[in-house]
């Protein structure tokens, strides 16, 4: 069930990719699984949509929550094998689905894991890079 909270109905961001939706609102990202629709029509089957992932709904989320963490600081970066990384000043998060992307394992890494200096005052970015093979 989506929340309906009136925050979490201002989208932030929009992504697709082979039937899932990545949507980051104002206080939760979201991973919605939306290949039994037709997107040839503005009919949208409600039923027919199921969200995969929640962050609000991760231990992770919670935790956050529970301090208080502005998402508008938490940087996401959502990769074509639907592995999701979110990065702060301090912190970086890896969400990584199963094969059928029904539950989520997640981990927490300090910056200079990465070999990111400690106060740095910047914030990580995930970028992703097409590789082209020629065959």
């Amino acid at each position: 069930m989506i929340n309906t909270n009136s925050n979490n109905l201002c989208i932030r961001e929009l992504q697709y990719a082979k039937g899932k939706l990545f949507v980051r609102t104002f206080n939760d990202v979201l991973i919605l699984d939306i290949s039994k629709q037709s997107l040839n029509n503005d009919d949208i089957d409600v039923l027919n949509i199921n969200v995969t992932f929640s962050f609000e709904k991760t231990p992770t989320g919670k935790k956050q929550k529970s301090v208080y963490i502005n998402m508008d600081y938490l940087f996401w970066s959502w990769m074509p094998d639907n592995v999701l990384w979110a990065s702060m000043q301090d912190s970086i998060y890896k969400f990584e689905p199963s094969d059928d992307i029904t539950k989520w394992h997640s981990q927490s890494f300090s910056a200079t894991t990465f070999g990111i200096k400690e106060k740095t005052h910047g914030y990580v970015y995930f970028f992703r890079f097409l590789v082209h093979q020629t065959v």
